[in-house]
């Protein structure tokens, strides 16, 4: 409590804090675009396909897609429409247009029926194992499966 441990101030930031708004995501293989209008979303695809160029890179147009909200318009690669998605899977969650959690938990709900199936020759009908081996198997297997990411959803009563 004397400070002789811990230098609080240290931790302290010596600049100011700034607003950023993040426009574009890169990963090592893919990339995301945020816009607000078709407009700008055209432009950027513009800029990136230029970029493309530019460095040699080669993308594929079939397997690039866009998902939006309020719009129905597409945006194009080398004049080419790219194709229109409401959902999509990426790092085991599932993204989709409407922002429900209604289809992600249906696959949530979905992978841990599978892995539950998967475990009945082998746990649950095995007499060799004791109540507390098959409930330590059910909250590792199924309860991990089922609740994968489940820190960043909102439910509702309908959905609990």
């Amino acid at each position: 409590m004397d400070g002789s441990l811990f230098n609080i101030r240290g931790f302290e930031s010596k600049r100011h804090l700034t607003l950023l708004t993040v426009w574009d995501l890169l990963f090592a293989d893919d990339a995301a675009f945020v816009y607000n209008s078709p407009d700008e979303l055209q432009i950027m695809m513009n800029k990136f396909s230029d970029a493309c160029i530019k460095f040699g890179m080669a993308f594929s147009i079939k397997k690039t897609v866009v998902m939006s909200q309020g719009t129905n318009i597409p945006p194009k690669i080398y004049n080419e429409a790219l194709d229109s998605i409401d959902h999509f899977y990426y790092l085991g969650s599932t993204f989709t247009s409407s922002l429900s959690l209604d289809r992600e938990l249906d696959v949530k709900i979905s992978k841990a029926f599978v892995t539950c199936g998967k475990l009945v020759s082998n746990v649950w009908n095995s007499k060799l194992l004791t109540l507390n081996t098959k409930v330590s198997f059910y909250q590792a297997c199924i309860l991990s499966t089922l609740l994968y990411g489940c820190e960043t959803w909102i439910t509702y009563s309908k959905q609990e």
